[in-house]
C-alpha cells in the first residue's frame, strides 16, 4: 500500500471541497468562540452562537439575539472578525497572507482562487487578490471615517 503524506492527500481533493471545509472551519471555530463563558453577557443558547457564527461568516447580518446586549466586548469583535473573514472571502484571506509571506502561491491555492471567483485561467490572481484587499481597506476606511463624523456631531452637546 502506498503511503500518501498530508500534501499529497489535499492536492488530491477538488478546490470546492477545500472552499467548504474553509468556511465550516471559520463557522465552527466562531461558534465555538462565541459559546465561551466570556462571550456572552448573558447565557447565549449554543444554537444561537451556532446561527450567529454562520450569519456573520456568510455576511447575511441575521441574528436570533441582540448582539449587542448578549455578547461582551470579545463576543462581539468575534462576530466582526467572521463578518470580515467572510465578506474578504476565506480564500481571498488565506492567499493574502501567503503572498505577504512567501511573496508566491502554490498551483494548488491558485486553482482555489479561480474556482472561487469564477476567473479565466490566465487571469493574474496575484494582482486580483491584492487589489481587493487594498480595495476593501479603503472603502472601510473612508467608511469608518464617515460614521466616525456623524457620531461625533450627534453626540455634541445641543447649544440650545
Amino acid at each position: 500500500m502506498k503511503n500518501l503524506n498530508a500534501l499529497e492527500i489535499i492536492s488530491n481533493i477538488k478546490p470546492t471541497k477545500i472552499l467548504i471545509f474553509g468556511y465550516l472551519s471559520y463557522i465552527l471555530l466562531g461558534w465555538l468562540l462565541l459559546c465561551l463563558p466570556f462571550s456572552q453577557s448573558m447565557n447565549v443558547r449554543a444554537l444561537d452562537n451556532l446561527f450567529s457564527a454562520a450569519s456573520a461568516a456568510s455576511t447575511t447580518g441575521l441574528v436570533t439575539v441582540n448582539v449587542g446586549e448578549s455578547y461582551t466586548f470579545f463576543g462581539e469583535l468575534v462576530i466582526l472578525l467572521l463578518i470580515q473573514l467572510g465578506g474578504i472571502g476565506y480564500m481571498t484571506f488565506g492567499s493574502f497572507v501567503v503572498l505577504s509571506i512567501q511573496n508566491r502561491m502554490s498551483g494548488m491555492r491558485e486553482d482555489i482562487c479561480k474556482k472561487t471567483f469564477s476567473l479565466p485561467e490566465d487571469f493574474s490572481i496575484k494582482r486580483f487578490i491584492k487589489l481587493v484587499i487594498v480595495f476593501t481597506f479603503i472603502c472601510e476606511l473612508v467608511g469608518a471615517m464617515f460614521l466616525y463624523s456623524i457620531f461625533v456631531y450627534n453626540n455634541e452637546p445641543n447649544p440650545i
